[in-house]
């Protein structure tokens, strides 16, 4: 059987060549959509040194016969990062929202971090919070953020709605198969777990970079080369608050 670590290697490998892909193509195009391919290419190189790591056992403790991979989660607070700001610009969402949103999706890995090393009732306090993390992330995703996007151009509209689809399947699954996993319920083997979470991670990062990537007129027009947006209303300049707050749909504003 195929060691847990080799697998960490194979992955590291295929996150390497992303890296490389997506720099390739980033250079290829114009600055405005180069600093988009290269936030990809760097969410990948991060999750490339983070699986590295992991294959060298770096940061990785060991409890009751599990492996706790530590490294894992310093790729997540990094290319987490990327694609909710990525997913933030794309929708024209405020600056707030952005950060908000940033914070929700970057509580998901932090809760497990924590229910990994706090006592307990603190690590079951921890294993909540990894739900209510992506219950505010989707929230935001399907409301607020949303309805920023109803005022932006159809195309980067019909990028933002790809990517949140992509984003919130995996966010959602990967708890369940952290549950799943042997540091938990142990229903999964090892081998099984660092699949599966592992393949979710590949999936993410590099099916984000290949939506972004494939869309350059949302590109061109996220970097303001394009002015086929669609009018802010008066109320927008005005000094209010970011309707973005506000509860309705986009076509009450």
């Amino acid at each position: 059987m195929i060691d847990g670590l080799v697998l960490y290697w194979t992955f590291a490998g295929l996150f390497g060549l992303a890296t490389i892909g997506f720099l390739g193509w980033s250079f290829q195009h114009p600055s405005g959509r180069r600093r988009y391919g290269l936030a990809v290419a760097g969410a990948c190189l991060v999750m490339a040194v983070a699986n590295t790591m992991m294959a060298n056992e770096i940061l990785t403790t060991t409890a009751d016969g599990a492996a706790y991979p530590h490294a894992r989660f310093l790729g997540y607070f990094v290319s987490f990062t990327v694609v909710s700001w990525l997913l933030g610009a794309i929708a024209g969402a405020s600056r707030n929202l952005t950060v908000l949103l940033i914070l929700a999706v970057n509580a998901l890995p932090g809760s497990v971090l924590a229910s990994w090393n706090l006592p307990e009732p603190a690590a079951t306090v921890a294993s909540v919070l990894v739900f209510v993390s992506i219950v505010i992330a989707a929230a935001l995703l399907v409301g607020p953020i949303d309805r920023a996007a109803t005022r932006v151009s159809g195309e980067r509209r019909l990028l933002y709605g790809k990517l949140r689809n992509l984003s919130v399947t995996v966010w959602i699954v990967l708890p369940i198969v952290g549950v799943m996993s042997e540091q938990n319920l142990a229903i999964l083997t090892s081998f099984a777990g660092i699949f599966m979470g592992t393949y979710l991670d590949l999936i993410l990062f590099v099916g984000v970079g290949a939506l972004v990537l494939r869309s350059p007129t949302a590109l061109d027009q996220l970097a303001g080369r394009d002015g086929n947006e669609r009018s802010v209303s008066p109320d927008r300049t005005s000094g209010r608050v970011d309707s973005d707050f506000e509860i309705g749909s986009a076509g009450d504003d």
